[in-house]
């Protein structure tokens, strides 16, 4: 074999040598990047006041929640409930009316204790008349009796 044509079969295995070493080069870079902006932005969260407070509550936390007895258990079964209500046809549909029919209740109630607190505003009111009245009348009876 020809040293041209060895040359020629070794210059497409080093092409694409070369382009696949381009492109690992191109990822570690991207890699870099992408460090580079974590590591910013941890940096920043150091700066928060407190954080580092913050974050010994949360695994105090969670380290007190995963000594619940039966915690894992406890989570799994409201998932699985979960699941088993996500699976009732027509849930959305009923919670949705449900949730609808609680709104007018509540606005219902609203005005049902709305016209209670203005009745029971009218009776204050009442009550202060007649209590004015009486009080007027015993001061004219203690004028004109001896």
């Amino acid at each position: 074999m020809t040293p041209d044509k060895r040359l020629n079969q070794i210059e497409p295995v080093l092409a694409d040598f070369v382009q696949k070493v381009d492109r690992l080069i191109e990822g570690n870079g991207q890699i870099i990047n992408e460090v580079s902006k974590i590591s910013g932005i941890e940096q920043q969260v150091a700066k928060i006041p407190g954080i580092e407070q913050q974050v010994a509550k949360i695994s105090g936390i969670e380290q007190q929640v995963a000594k619940i007895p039966g915690i894992e258990q406890q989570v799994a079964k409201i998932s699985g409930i979960e699941q088993q209500v996500s699976k009732i046809p027509g849930i959305e549909r009923s919670v949705a009316i449900t949730a609808k029919g609680l709104a007018e209740l509540t606005v219902t109630v609203n005005h049902f204790v709305v016209n209670i607190n203005q009745r029971f505003d009218q009776f204050q009111q009442e009550i202060s008349d007649v209590k004015s009245g009486q009080e007027l009348i015993l001061q004219i009876l203690r004028e004109k009796l001896p």
